[in-house]
C-alpha cells in the first residue's frame, strides 16, 4: 500500500525564513517549497495568518496588558491563599491518622 508520510512540524524561526524569501526575496513559490519541501497551499496559510495578525505590532500599548498580568497576578494570590484557608479547614475536619 501507500507510504505513510510523517507530519513535519515548522518551527517558527523556519516559517519565518520561508515568508520572507518569498515575500522579501520575491522568489518563486514552487522553487521555495520545492527546496525547503513544503507545498504552497500550507505557505499560503502562513502567509495569511501572517498577515491577518499583523496588525497586532502596530497596537499602541497603553498598558492595558500590564494591568491585565498585574490583575492576573492579583487574582492567583487571592485563590493561593484561599487554597491554603480550605487545606487548613479540611486537616481540622479530617481524621489525623488512616481510616479503618
Amino acid at each position: 500500500m501507500g507510504q505513510s508520510r510523517k507530519k513535519k512540524r515548522w518551527k517558527p524561526d523556519e516559517i519565518t525564513a520561508i515568508l520572507r524569501r518569498l515575500l522579501i526575496g520575491r522568489e518563486d513559490i514552487s522553487k521555495v517549497c520545492e527546496a525547503v519541501g513544503c507545498c504552497p497551499s500550507q505557505v499560503y496559510r502562513w502567509q495569511k495568518q501572517l498577515l491577518d495578525q499583523a496588525s497586532m505590532v502596530f497596537e499602541r500599548s497603553n498598558g492595558s496588558a500590564d494591568k491585565r498580568v498585574k490583575a492576573a497576578d492579583a487574582k492567583a494570590v487571592k485563590l493561593k491563599a484561599k487554597l491554603g484557608r480550605k487545606a487548613e479547614v479540611l486537616s481540622k475536619l479530617m481524621p489525623a491518622g488512616p481510616v479503618i
